[in-house]
């Protein structure tokens, strides 16, 4: 599969700003982005990537969502998907029960404009500007980096809720562990690629839990009080 290389196909001329104070982003209106892509990547349109139930909004662990998105080409061909959140005007995650379609439909083609930069160099140079490690911490975050909560990469793994239909719905990792291990041994063997394309994080949560127990024998991995 050859992946287009767009790195310097952004013309500057097409760069606006939006927002104000420490706000203020340039960027590249997305439909000039995929007019774009179009022109010198031709074949390839973006795309959201389902979950394991064909949920195309992936939960994260506090209740927000994520898109997963990558470019399909006309051959049938694919990238790898990049997450994108789905955020406020603030650069903040948007509660789950509060999301509706104006964000969804605006987090897809901005994500889309994020994995051109990121898979094929598009305008990388404004996404640059993005450093996730640079950003304000949200409120939950500075409770946590003050020490008012501290909670470890294990318990936060431990505390995602499995998305499965036929068995141990709505329990979460931890209790999965700590009860029936070796389903989560078997989602491994038998659903690791499915896994690794739709839903990467969740993969993740499973693979440390599972790789935890491995390592130490058996552990509590029930949830912190």
């Amino acid at each position: 599969m050859n992946i287009p290389n767009l790195s310097g196909v952004a013309d500057p001329k097409n760069v606006s700003q939006k927002g104000t104070g420490r706000f203020t982003a340039d960027y590249i209106n997305w439909a000039r982005t995929l007019h774009d892509i179009r022109g010198h990547a031709r074949g390839w349109m973006p795309e959201m990537v389902e979950d394991i139930n064909g949920n195309e909004l992936h939960k994260a662990p506090d209740g927000s969502a994520y898109l997963m998105i990558r470019f399909r080409h006309e051959d049938g061909s694919t990238t790898t998907a990049i997450p994108h959140a789905i955020m406020d005007n603030k650069m903040l995650p948007v509660a789950g029960d509060k999301i509706g379609a104006r964000d969804v439909a605006d987090s897809f083609v901005r994500g889309a404009c994020k994995s051109a930069a990121a898979l094929f160099g598009y305008a990388w140079q404004m996404w640059s500007k993005d450093d996730p490690m640079a950003r304000d911490a949200e409120p939950e975050r500075k409770i946590i980096k003050e020490g008012a909560i501290k909670q470890s990469t294990d318990e936060a793994f431990s505390k995602v809720v499995w998305p499965g239909k036929k068995k141990h719905t709505g329990k979460t990792l931890g209790e999965i562990m700590e009860k029936d291990p070796d389903y989560l041994k078997g989602v491994l063997d038998s659903a690791y690629e499915v896994l690794k394309e739709s839903d990467p994080a969740l993969l993740k949560a499973i693979e440390t839990l599972v790789s935890r127990q491995s390592d130490n024998g058996k552990q509590d991995f029930k949830e912190a009080a």
